[in-house]
């Protein structure tokens, strides 16, 4: 129980520093925030990113949202604290030397969550590059369509994060 409230104060210090530190606002374009399941997909430049996502989600739907990382970074230490139980991330190992990252990630998917993921993967190396005065846009939901493959459904997942890029008008 004590572990659990300081996680929530935690979480709570660590978005409001987010929130001071760059004024990251939520630009909802194509949709609106709700309670429902949902892939939170995102380019990749730190380990703050996923932070930034999850500060501007309102919080109730920060409750079900789930950053998946990488094990060897976020699962030990202050990091693995912070990982598991500030932010209940998804932990994968990247070599599937333990399990495999994908049933790692149906399983939460299974257990109702939704998750952020970052399709290049975890920058080694990178601390917290943020900017200042930044934004986290979301995009129209995307959806597998009937018959649609896996290279058409990426390519359709592409051409969308290109079209929010900033400097581009709203659709």
């Amino acid at each position: 129980m004590i572990k659990q409230i300081a996680a929530q104060g935690i979480g709570m210090l660590v978005s409001s520093f987010a929130r001071a530190l760059t004024g990251v606002l939520p630009n909802w374009r194509g949709c609106l925030p709700e309670a429902r399941q949902r892939v939170y997909f995102a380019n990749h430049a730190s380990h703050g990113d996923f932070v930034l996502i999850w500060t501007v989600l309102p919080r109730a739907l920060r409750r079900a949202t789930r950053p998946v990382a990488a094990i060897d970074y976020w699962g030990g230490g202050v990091r693995g604290f912070i990982g598991r139980e500030v932010f209940n991330a998804v932990l994968v190992d990247r070599s599937g030397a333990t399990r495999e990252p994908i049933s790692v990630i149906m399983e939460a998917m299974q257990q109702g969550a939704s998750l952020i993921i970052f399709p290049e993967g975890m920058p080694k190396g990178e601390f917290l590059p943020v900017p200042l005065l930044c934004s986290v846009t979301f995009g129209a939901p995307l959806a597998v369509q009937p018959g649609q493959d896996k290279d058409a459904f990426l390519s359709e997942a592409r051409e969308a994060l290109l079209a929010l890029r900033p400097g581009r008008s709203a659709a």
